[in-house]
């Protein structure tokens, strides 16, 4: 006697990233039975196949900030003594007009570029010592846009390409006999950059980010150059 039944179950785990649609799991059950005096023996073939969807980000807004690490490679006069890296933060919101671009207005703050100096300065008839510091700090203004690699994935690769508006400030101290001078200049003017960076969508709200970008300014503040590197966190609407 030949009994034949077919069970399939179809088990669904939501994993949400950002306008991922879940993923569907198609079962095609294959049943073979054989009789062999009054044993039954009964054989199941079972394939899933699983069809992904793409992640669709187009018409969302994201807002987002963390922090950056700055490594100076001015230009000009400022490139003649070696400056220390320095650090800062990013603010940055943004809105994908369609699933592969997003404009970004973005605001950079960085901390000081600093250089020492000291040591003994001749001055007839006696040897002084002297010391002298200084710091290069400031702060950026950019709209960003930003194309995206089409893969299915929760990462996601892109470039970026910016312009905007920076300030700079170039403070210098020299102290020597007990005595200290100061002397503070200030700069604005066009500032860019253009980099490449990755979207980690870990859920359909949140993603992290982390970017690599070449910064440099025009104009009167054309000396101010240096390679970045941006750890950010992003909160999807």
């Amino acid at each position: 006697m030949k009994k034949f039944f077919v069970i399939a179950i179809l088990c669904l785990v939501p994993i949400s990233f950002v306008g991922a649609e879940q993923s569907e799991k198609v079962v095609e059950v294959e049943e073979t039975s054989l009789t062999v005096g009054d044993v039954v023996s009964t054989t199941e073939t079972v394939t899933v196949t699983t069809s992904p969807k793409k992640y669709d980000l187009s018409k969302r807004w994201y807002f987002g900030g963390g922090f950056n690490y700055a490594f100076e490679n001015f230009d000009n006069e400022l490139s003649e003594v070696n400056w220390d890296n320095t650090w800062g933060f990013d603010i940055k919101a943004g809105y994908f007009i369609c699933d592969y671009f997003a404009l970004e207005a973005m605001f950079q703050y960085l901390n000081d570029f600093e250089y020492k100096e000291s040591g003994w300065i001749y001055y007839y008839p006696y040897y002084y010592a002297y010391d002298y510091k200084a710091t290069v700090s400031g702060y950026n203004f950019t709209i960003n846009g930003k194309g995206f690699i089409p893969l299915e994935s929760i990462v996601r690769p892109y470039g970026v390409l910016g312009l905007g508006y920076a300030h700079g400030e170039l403070e210098e101290k020299g102290t020597i006999l007990g005595e200290t001078v100061t002397i503070s200049d200030k700069d604005s003017g066009l500032f860019g950059r253009i980099g490449a960076g990755l979207d980690i969508f870990l859920s359909k709200q949140f993603a992290l980010e982390g970017e690599i970008s070449y910064n440099m300014g025009f104009g009167d503040i054309d000396n101010i150059r240096y390679t970045n590197l941006a750890l950010n966190a992003l909160v999807l609407f």
